[in-house]
């Protein structure tokens, strides 16, 4: 049996739960793609990135509330619900950075906000697997060493995003996107026809799902090897 939270799952589930799990993460920037550029567009980004810290903080106490509680729904839940909150950050942020930088320093800001992300990706896969390391040989009375951390960045993460400058509203008059999924299909098209533009989204698309098709596989093998 293996570990996941409090609760355990056979090994012949083990794929399938990682599999459902990466779905929930990542499915939301496809249904919230439009919904953030809206917001990203519509208020100051500034406080989209502010709001969505400060929900962070709210989603890491319901991950605290998902490792004691351990149903593993409510963990694919609050699972589905970070895939949101970051994929209504993203717009915001990446939006940000030539409304503050001159034109020659944007591709160096995109160079450090994207190995930043990957660095900080790398980091907080390895930190969870030591928490669950530590959890599993000390038992459920240390669950509150992985809350402190999930809390802790959170909270730091809201502190750094007071000093993200105020900046004006990208387009005011921009309406609420009611019918989604027509907009995420017109970006698509208009994503097509721009093919420089297209192949930065393919490069994207195919390092990150190497990333997670081989953190998924590494897990499992892990976990299997260790049974």
């Amino acid at each position: 049996m293996i570990g996941v939270g409090k609760q355990l799952v056979e090994p012949a589930r083990f794929g399938w739960v990682l599999m459902v799990g990466t779905v929930c993460f990542v499915l939301p920037y496809v249904l919230l793609a439009s919904l953030a550029g809206f917001l990203a567009d519509r208020f100051n980004k500034r406080n989209v990135i502010l709001a969505c810290n400060v929900g962070e903080v709210v989603l890491m106490v319901l991950a605290v509330g998902a490792l004691y509680l351990d149903p593993l729904g409510y963990l694919m839940g609050v699972l589905a619900l970070m895939g949101s909150q970051i994929a209504l950050f993203g717009p915001s942020k990446l939006g940000s950075i030539p409304e503050m930088l001159r034109a020659d320093r944007i591709s160096t800001a995109n160079g450090m906000i994207g190995l930043t992300t990957v660095v900080a990706t790398i980091v907080g896969t390895a930190i969870g697997n030591l928490l669950s390391d530590i959890t599993h040989q000390r038992g459920p009375g240390s669950l509150w060493i992985s809350a402190s951390v999930l809390i802790g960045v959170a909270v730091i993460g809201c502190l750094t995003s007071l000093a993200v400058w105020r900046l004006p509203i990208a387009n005011p008059r921009r309406r609420f996107p009611w019918n989604a999924f027509r907009d995420t299909w017109e970006d698509v098209r208009r994503l097509a026809v721009h093919r420089p533009l297209l192949r930065v989204a393919l490069g994207i698309m195919f390092f990150w799902s190497l990333g997670a098709l081989a953190n998924m596989n590494i897990d499992q093998f892990a976990a299997e090897g260790g049974t």
